[in-house]
């Protein structure tokens, strides 16, 4: 049996090895700049984040387009430990202690404001240092 064969074939597994390679190389550097943004906007809300001043403390600012605070509002914080739970207060502010670092989600009443799933791997956003979080709620959200 000849080698000569065989070359054709190793050369379009060799490409096809680093063609996939190189898709999933550059879909995991978007998605991964994706999740290290300090904003994010779903089909509930605009979110944005800051450094906070309380370590692992997650402060969050509900509010609605027009700036006004959203009193008695459910929030979720989901990380590695779970659920921490808070209520924004009459000027829409809530104080969110956390037993792990990372936020993977932020909730608010139910709907997902925040998903940062890689979280934890990416060590961002965190609340080691404490997190500010700005929730501005679009129009189609209702809290009761």
């Amino acid at each position: 049996m000849k080698l000569s064969k065989f070359k054709p074939t190793i050369a379009a597994i060799l490409f096809a090895v680093f063609g996939v390679a190189a898709i999933l190389w550059w879909q995991h550097s978007i998605w991964t700049e994706t999740q290290m943004k300090n904003y994010e906007e779903s089909h509930e809300a605009y979110v944005i984040l800051a450094k906070g001043n309380s370590k692992m403390t997650v402060n969050v600012r509900i509010q609605d387009m027009s700036g006004r605070p959203v009193v008695g509002a459910k929030i979720n914080v989901i990380n590695n430990s779970g659920w921490n739970p808070g209520m924004s207060d009459q000027d829409g502010f809530a104080s969110i202690h956390v037993g792990e670092y990372d936020v993977a989600e932020l909730l608010v009443d139910g709907n997902v404001v925040l998903d940062r799933p890689r979280a934890y791997d990416l060590g961002y956003p965190n609340a080691i240092d404490g997190l500010y979080v700005l929730v501005i709620l679009k129009s189609n959200i209702k809290i009761p």
